[in-house]
C-alpha cells in the first residue's frame, strides 16, 4: 500500500473486506432493473451506455452491472452496451480489471450471458458486444462528455467529500463536530452534493437515470452520536491514545478530519426537489428510500459467538476503507521513515482489535442507506 494513496485499499483487500458495502449494492439491484425497464432505449445499433461512479475494485458492483447486463439484452438484444468503470486515479484498476476479465465470482462479461450454465467458468464465451473502460477522473468532475450516459449507478461513494472544511478539532469525524465546525462541514457536504449531482445530470441523456446508493445520516443529533459510536469514537480514541504516548504528532492529529459526511435523506433530496435547486428543474425524483442494513460481521458473530474472528472481521472492514486516508494524513506524518509509519498503522489497528475482542456488543455498525434515482428531463 502507499501511503500517498486516496482511495481503498487495494490488492483485493476492499473486495474481501467490505460485505456490508456489499449487501448495500445488492439491495438496489431491482431498482437497476426498474430502471432500464422504464427507460427509453437507444436507436439500433448505438450503445447503452451504463458508468458506475466510485467502482473502486469492482467485485461489490459487479452483480449490479450484470443485472443491468441481463436486464438489456432481453430488451435489446446483443445491441452493444458500454460499461465504464469511474474511479479516483490512485484505485487499484488493476484489480478492476483482474475481477472483470479474470475472477469467476466477479466477472460479467462471462457470467450473466444468458447461454451460459456455468457461472464458475471464467473460459466460458465472452458476452457479445460488451465494452469495458475505466475512467480516472473525480467524480466531482465531469466524467463523461455531456448527454452520453443512459444510465449511472454509484453505490457507498457520494459521502466522501472533495475535501474537509479547514477546521481544528478534537476528533476526526464530523459527528464529533459541533457549532460552527458542524455548520461548516454540512456546507462542505451540500456543495460537493450538488457539483456531483449537476455533473451528473450534464453527462445524462434526455430522459436517462441515476440510481445510488448511500449511508444516511439518521436526523436526530443523539441518535447519530449513537450510530457511529462504535466506529469513528474506537478510532478516534486509540489515536488520542498515540498522541498521549508521544507516537502521532498532536498538531498532525488535530488538523486531520476524514474528508466523509453520511447526508440525511432531507440533505440528499435538496438539490433535486428545492424550487430554489438550480437542478430541480432538469431532473425529476423517481423514488427515495431509506433503509437499515444489517452487518454481516455481527450476524456471523451472533451464530458462531467467536470475539477473536469478529474483531478480525470488523477491524478488517474498518482497514479496508480506512487505511490508505490515515496512512497519508496522519501516519506518514508522524513517522520517522516508511517503515516506521507501517508499524504505527498495524499498533493503531491492533489496539483496536484488542478493544473490540472485549467487548463486541460495543462495536456494531449500524448504518441506514438512502437509495435515491432520478432521472433527467
Amino acid at each position: 500500500m502507499s501511503l500517498q494513496a486516496t482511495s481503498m485499499k487495494g490488492g483485493g483487500y476492499y473486495d474481501r473486506n467490505s460485505s456490508i458495502q456489499a449487501s448495500t449494492n445488492a439491495t438496489a439491484i431491482p431498482l437497476i432493473q426498474k430502471a432500464i425497464e422504464e427507460m427509453d432505449m437507444p436507436a439500433a445499433g448505438q450503445a447503452f451506455t451504463l458508468v458506475d461512479y466510485g467502482s473502486s475494485e469492482g467485485k461489490n458492483s459487479a452483480e449490479a452491472v450484470a443485472s443491468a447486463i441481463s436486464s438489456l439484452q432481453k430488451i435489446r438484444g446483443d445491441e452493444p452496451i458500454s460499461i465504464v468503470h469511474n474511479d479516483l486515479f490512485t484505485n487499484d484498476f488493476n484489480r478492476l480489471f483482474y475481477n472483470i476479465y479474470q475472477n469467476p465470482e466477479a466477472s460479467y462479461l462471462f457470467r450473466s450471458a444468458p447461454s451460459s450454465s456455468d457461472s464458475s467458468a471464467i473460459s466460458g464465451q465472452r458476452q457479445k458486444n460488451v465494452f469495458v473502460t475505466a475512467s480516472g477522473t473525480s467524480f466531482y468532475e465531469q466524467v463523461m462528455p455531456s448527454s452520453t450516459v443512459h444510465l449511472g449507478i454509484s453505490a457507498w461513494a457520494a459521502q466522501w467529500l472533495s475535501q474537509s472544511p479547514a477546521i481544528r478539532m478534537n476528533h476526526i469525524y464530523y459527528a464529533g463536530a459541533e457549532g460552527e465546525n458542524r455548520q461548516r462541514f454540512a456546507e462542505q457536504a451540500a456543495k460537493d452534493w450538488l457539483q456531483f449531482l449537476t455533473m451528473r445530470t450534464n453527462e445524462l441523456v434526455s430522459g436517462g437515470k441515476f440510481v445510488m446508493t448511500l449511508p444516511s445520516q439518521v436526523s436526530d443529533p443523539n441518535a447519530l452520536l449513537e450510530q457511529v459510536r462504535s466506529t469513528p469514537e474506537t478510532m478516534n480514541n486509540k489515536l488520542q491514545e498515540m498522541v498521549a504516548e508521544g507516537l502521532i504528532d498532536r498538531d498532525v492529529y488535530e488538523n486531520f478530519i476524514f474528508p466523509y459526511y453520511f447526508r440525511t435523506l432531507d440533505e440528499a433530496l435538496e438539490p433535486l426537489i428545492s424550487k430554489t435547486s438550480p437542478l430541480s428543474q432538469k431532473v425529476s425524483l423517481d423514488s427515495s428510500l431509506v433503509q437499515a442494513i444489517p452487518c454481516p460481521m455481527f450476524a456471523e458473530y451472533l451464530r458462531t459467538k467467536d470475539k477473536a474472528v469478529y474483531a478480525n472481521a470488523y477491524v478488517s472492514w474498518l482497514r479496508a476503507w480506512s487505511e490508505p486516508i490515515l496512512a497519508k494524513g496522519i501516519f506518514s506524518r508522524s513517522a520517522s521513515s516508511e517503515s516506521d509509519a507501517f508499524r504505527m498503522i498495524d499498533d493503531f489497528y491492533g489496539r483496536i482489535q484488542e478493544t473490540v475482542e472485549a467487548d463486541p456488543l460495543a462495536h456494531i455498525f449500524k448504518v441506514e442507506a438512502c437509495f435515491l434515482v432520478f432521472t433527467k428531463k
